[in-house]
């Protein structure tokens, strides 16, 4: 698949505890990525990740709750290992 030249999106922000019913669903398809608290947009940010074209720019509007939350650092890692980052803009 060459994939989508730009991913720009604005994930649903669910609270884990919210999600509880398909975090089974979740785990099967995502692995040990993220751990049990981790809110559903952490599941939309790797997903979005995987859609983009080599050279593609990855758009997202989220919390910055993953900025620093432990269940944020397999994300955190998985985009410096996988991405070039050119700019991270936190309204605080």
């Amino acid at each position: 698949m060459r994939g989508f030249d730009v991913v720009l999106a604005n994930p649903p922000y669910i609270r884990h505890e919210l999600i509880k019913h398909l975090k089974p669903d979740l785990k099967r398809i995502f692995g040990n990525l993220f751990c049990g608290t981790a809110d559903l947009y952490c599941y939309f940010y790797f997903r979005g990740i995987q859609l983009l074209a080599p050279g593609g720019m990855f758009v997202f509007i989220s919390s910055n709750k993953w900025f620093r939350a432990a269940y944020g650092e397999n994300l955190r890692k998985h985009i410096a290992d996988t991405c070039h980052v050119s700019s991270i803009t936190d309204f605080g």
